[in-house]
């Protein structure tokens, strides 16, 4: 160190004081990446790329349309701290240990997968499998829609593997103007279905005691049901009121498959059987439409490719958001319609 000394100070006698300014700004900028790759190797976290970023808006407000991502940046600032490989064992919600500068409360959500690269494609496909993920599962939709603001980060290269941390604030923060928040009103956000289609024998079997459980129903449905603003989704694209009781939708959730993308005669075995002991007709259809990262955008392109059922008083429909065919996405759905 001595020795840098001495010939830093050699160097000063020799060059300008112009050339000694561009020296020292060279050096000091030398430092700061020496430290930012010493804050790096600790296992720091970094904000989502815009891209992901994109993708996560649009992914948590298929479930709460009402989420709105921290243009504060205090959330994202706060994630990096959860997206550190200190936390690569660390999966699930916990609760932070700082609040908004408004006060609310804030919760933590960790997941990790497999991700050695941090080039920004890399990046993103570990984000895009994740967040994907906790939509699929419905593991944190809890998380998602009790909040108001989100923010995220992610720390590739931990072993091997990606962190990445979502923070979910319920405050009214900076990123939502007053004037938003107050053209609200009253209105409450409607409360999303079960989260699992519910057995769409259940009621009418305790009122028919005389007919027999069709069989079918001891099987697990595959299928996601609506949430509130796809049911008005498909009202106004399909010009048909929704089944509030949600027999449909609940039958539908046995019927829809990923392999509706490889098939163009679905025979809606389920929906047949279930004609037969109620003496009902059902008609049922089905599609798929490539998942570019919005399920939302997805779901109204295969719902407007359906045919008008005229003579249709109800509809019902579930969906699968994430069917791989090959490399590609696709997000399926099938509807039934109970005919006059």
């Amino acid at each position: 160190m001595c020795e840098e000394l001495i010939l830093i100070e050699s160097f000063d006698k020799k060059y300008t004081s112009l050339e000694h300014r561009e020296m020292e700004r060279t050096l000091g900028l030398l430092v700061v990446a020496l430290m930012a790759g010493q804050s790096w190797a600790a296992g720091a976290g970094r904000a989502f790329p815009i891209d992901s970023e994109n993708f996560a808006i649009r992914t948590f407000k298929g479930i709460n349309s009402a989420l709105e991502w921290d243009t504060t940046n205090f959330l994202v600032d706060l994630s990096g701290e959860y997206a550190n490989c200190n936390y690569l064992n660390q999966r699930g919600p916990m609760k932070a240990d700082r609040k908004t500068p408004e006060g609310a409360p804030v919760t933590v959500v960790i997941d990790t997968t497999q991700g050695k690269d941090t080039d920004v494609t890399s990046v993103n496909q570990y984000i895009t499998d994740v967040i994907s993920r906790w939509e699929t599962s419905r593991q944190y939709h809890t998380q998602i829609r009790e909040a108001r603001r989100v923010g995220c980060s992610v720390r590739p290269a931990c072993s091997g593997y990606a962190v990445i941390a979502c923070l979910f604030s319920s405050g009214q923060g900076q990123g939502l103007s007053q004037g938003q928040d107050n053209d609200r009103g009253n209105f409450q956000l409607p409360k999303r279905p079960p989260t699992e289609i519910k057995n769409p024998w259940e009621d009418r079997e305790n009122q028919k005691e005389q007919y027999k459980r069709p069989e079918f129903l001891d099987e697990k449905p595959k299928a996601e049901a609506f949430t509130p603003d796809q049911y008005r989704t498909a009202e106004s694209i399909m010009g048909k009121t929704w089944d509030r009781a949600h027999f449909l939708e609940n039958l539908s959730g046995f019927e829809t498959d990923c392999s509706m993308t490889l098939r163009t005669d679905w025979p809606f075995n389920y929906a047949k059987e279930m004609m037969h002991k109620e003496k009902i007709k059902i008609t049922g259809q089905y599609g798929h439409a490539v998942n570019k990262g919005s399920t939302p955008d997805a779901l109204r392109e295969v719902l407007s490719s359906f045919k008008p059922i005229h003579n249709a008083k109800s509809i019902g429909c579930s969906l699968i958001p994430h069917c791989r065919n090959g490399p590609t996405m696709y997000v399926v759905v099938s509807c039934l319609y109970e005919e006059n």
